[in-house]
């Protein structure tokens, strides 16, 4: 998993750390679980956005829709829960793959 190397993330890698060593002390199939099943962190360097790729230029079109319809405009917690849903509706209606040159081709 590759993230951003900021406080909370080294927080909640720490305290994953400290869950699994709990449950590997508990069980031997918990033991054998988190063994096979096993995970890391592997941090991006701190202020270094461009090595994040796909998920940071996602991060910085949400950012951009948001901050289009926002403005200087104060929100209540339903109107941006509302928006935070519009935002992502645009943003997952995107196709996954480039589409056919074929106007006849309805499929992504």
């Amino acid at each position: 998993m590759f993230i951003d190397n900021v406080t909370n993330f080294v927080g909640a890698d720490r305290k994953l750390r400290e869950l699994k060593e709990a449950f590997i002390a508990q069980s031997a199939e918990v033991k054998g679980f988190a063994a096979e099943e096993g995970f890391s962190f592997t941090f991006i360097p701190p202020r270094a956005p461009h090595f994040g790729g796909l998920w940071e230029a996602a991060v910085k079109s949400a950012k951009h829709h948001v901050v289009r319809v926002i403005g200087n405009a104060l929100l209540t917690a339903e109107e941006l829960s509302t928006l935070l849903t519009e935002v992502e509706t645009i943003l997952n209606s995107r196709p996954l793959t480039p589409l056919s040159q074929d106007p006849n081709d309805v499929e992504a």
